[in-house]
């Protein structure tokens, strides 16, 4: 999801204009990574939201080559078990 977003200017822009935090990317090196991911990624749930629900991003997705996976991501975004579960990882 943090992938996704960072590496598709569209998205990045939209997602900041929805957000004053960024998202941090995942790092091989730094100890305890997918928490800090998982955490930042619940600081920023509503943002995530809001973005995937923005008629801009919509639109966007739906032309592109990675519409499969920005459409899983939109899933993924939006359902309450992932966040749930994200939420006990932390």
């Amino acid at each position: 999801m943090v992938t996704f977003i960072t590496t598709h200017h569209k998205s990045l822009a939209i997602f900041r204009s929805h957000s004053s935090l960024e998202l941090l990317k995942p790092n091989d090196t730094r100890f305890c990574t997918e928490f800090i991911s998982h955490g930042r990624l619940i600081q920023v749930k509503e943002s995530l939201e809001e973005v995937v629900v923005n008629k801009n991003f919509k639109s966007w997705i739906v032309k592109q080559k990675y519409k499969a996976k920005g459409l899983e991501i939109c899933a993924k975004v939006l359902d309450e078990e992932w966040w749930k579960r994200a939420s006990a990882a932390v």
